[in-house]
């Protein structure tokens, strides 16, 4: 199947999603070729690969990432969001990684 086909089944089931009410969010991951995707009730899982020097490369991977989840239906599960309060670590890790992603 070519990148194209995928291309336009990850729409259809993109639009399918969308008709039946439930919303999609593809957000910045790590860079070109990576995204997080985020389902309506907040779960979350990561496609792509931004390590390829070659976009070309990098959009491939995304593309196979994204079909092998909305269409093949597998991939990483969707992890749902935790109500547990993060402890003072977890607090002083997700500050850091932050930072970290900001400055790149």
């Amino acid at each position: 199947m070519t990148y194209e086909e995928k291309a336009l089944e990850i729409l259809r089931a993109m639009a399918h999603l969308a008709a039946e009410g439930k919303s999609l969010t593809i957000a910045e991951d790590w860079g070109f070729g990576s995204t997080t995707v985020i389902d309506q009730d907040g779960a979350h899982t990561h496609v792509g690969y931004d390590g390829y020097d070659d976009e070309q490369r990098g959009l491939e991977a995304l593309v196979d990432g994204l079909h092998s989840l909305l269409v093949e239906k597998r991939g990483l599960s969707l992890a749902k969001p935790s109500n547990v309060e993060l402890t003072g670590a977890a607090r002083l890790y997700r500050a850091a990684s932050s930072d970290r992603r900001e400055r790149g």
